[in-house]
């Protein structure tokens, strides 16, 4: 059987103090951050990009076509 085992008997080992953040630190920190993260340049293809200038419903129409066209078996 396991020896009961009190944290409270065991004192703390002292920690060296922390060094205080540099002045200004917390202030320049978010412009700091969002310097790094960026976010990246997004390039749009040109053959696809003028689906971006129909509407929704357009498109979804458009993709219904497509799609129900690519099933259509060919006459012979």
């Amino acid at each position: 059987m396991k020896t009961p085992f009190r944290l409270d008997d065991h004192p703390r080992r002292p920690q060296p103090p922390l060094a205080s953040p540099p002045a200004g630190y917390f202030d320049q920190l978010p412009r700091q951050i969002m310097a790094r993260v960026q976010p990246e340049a997004t390039t749009e293809s040109v053959t696809w990009g003028w689906l971006i200038t129909l509407s929704r419903p357009l498109r979804t129409a458009l993709a219904s076509a497509l799609v129900l066209g690519a099933f259509r078996r060919p006459s012979t």
